[in-house]
């Protein structure tokens, strides 16, 4: 798969092809429309109240809109377990989550 500002590229290019613009600029954003909310949250001080959240226009929003996109407790833990391992001991190569 092709890295994220190509493969938004390419979709926003399919897009544009078959949706009208108006639908697709609330779905893609540039790099500097993607930026601002991170860097807000980081700098101010209304963006600090808020921590584990998913955000996109500087406001909180769902992270799951089908019930089949959410991850079972099982993936989450196994997720945690490998950040865990990679901060403590570098990580090492790729590896794949059963």
């Amino acid at each position: 798969m092709p890295s994220g500002g190509m493969w938004q590229h390419m979709l926003g290019r399919v897009l544009s092809r078959i949706v009208d613009p108006t639908i697709t600029r609330s779905l893609l954003r540039t790099p500097a429309e993607g930026a601002d909310t991170i860097v807000w949250l980081a700098a101010s001080a209304r963006g600090r109240e808020h921590t584990g959240r998913f955000f996109l226009d500087r406001a909180p929003r769902r992270t799951h809109f089908l019930p089949f996109t959410r991850e079972r407790v099982e993936e989450r833990a196994a997720l945690w377990c490998l950040c865990e391992r990679y901060a403590t001991e570098g990580g090492g190569g790729r590896e794949r989550i059963a």
